[in-house]
């Protein structure tokens, strides 16, 4: 049966994450602080912070997961040089895909499922949530050398050094199941909130509505991807396409 915007804040009530909603549009935005020193990404304020808005559409079959402006190049002078990046970044991860507004200079990471009449399950919701938050965190440096250098230096997802063992674990959890479980220990910790002047900011902008029956939930947790960006080993199989 196709899913629903309180089936999907079931997932979040999991693990006690903190969320605004807008019930009448089927529009969740979620923050996830990230460990900063394990983690080139900053948002527009400079911060180690990505938001996420997970849209529950066409009546409930169709879901989609994205990170908005979690870059913009409005004024970058080396545009095509990050346009020319995505599609290759895009081929190496599963699930993830880039849009790239030409009018704004937006580059939103997501992540779409198309349900249809099958139901929606807390490990497929978890892993495209982590599919945008890992892909945003590991591929943060290649998108940024491109902006400021216009250089395409896909070398560096190479050089990067192997982490610690929770780490490794993770990769070879995910490399077997994909679930949701690992998730748990990764989005957890104290991270900002989006408050209500924020989350009507968001909602405006990107979807014209004012979030009027938004409400927080949780106990004031936010998701905090702790470990940062995390070794993807063989997951970046090429199963994306490209779009935008």
């Amino acid at each position: 049966m196709p899913t629903s915007i309180d089936e999907v804040k079931g997932f979040l009530d999991e693990y006690e994450l903190r969320y605004m909603v807008d019930e009448s549009a089927g529009v969740i935005l979620i923050g996830f602080g990230c460990d900063p020193d394990e983690t080139t990404y900053r948002d527009s304020d400079g911060d180690a912070h990505v938001k996420v808005v997970i849209e529950v559409m066409e009546e409930g079959s169709f879901l989609r997961v994205a990170a908005p402006f979690a870059w913009k190049l409005d004024a970058c002078i080396h545009r095509s040089a990050v346009l020319g990046v995505l599609p290759a970044l895009q081929g190496r991860y599963k699930m993830l895909r880039f849009d790239h507004d030409p009018q704004d200079g937006e580059v939103q990471p997501n992540v779409e499922l198309a349900l249809e009449d099958a139901s929606l399950t807390s490990d497929q919701f978890h892993r495209a949530v982590q599919a945008v938050l890992r892909g945003i965190q590991r591929f943060d440096p290649v998108i940024r050398r491109a902006m400021q250098t216009g250089e395409v230096a896909l070398e560096i997802l190479d050089d990067r050094p192997r982490h610690t063992s929770s780490a490794r674990r993770l990769a070879a959890f995910e490399e077997e199941a994909g679930g949701s479980e690992e998730l748990a220990r990764v989005i957890s910790g104290e991270g900002p909130a989006v408050d209500d002047d924020e989350a009507k900011a968001i909602f405006e902008r990107i979807f014209g509505i004012g979030a009027e029956t938004k409400e927080p939930h949780g106990d004031g947790r936010d998701g905090e991807a702790e470990g940062g960006d995390r070794p993807d080993t063989d997951e970046e199989d090429g199963e994306a396409r490209k779009a935008g």
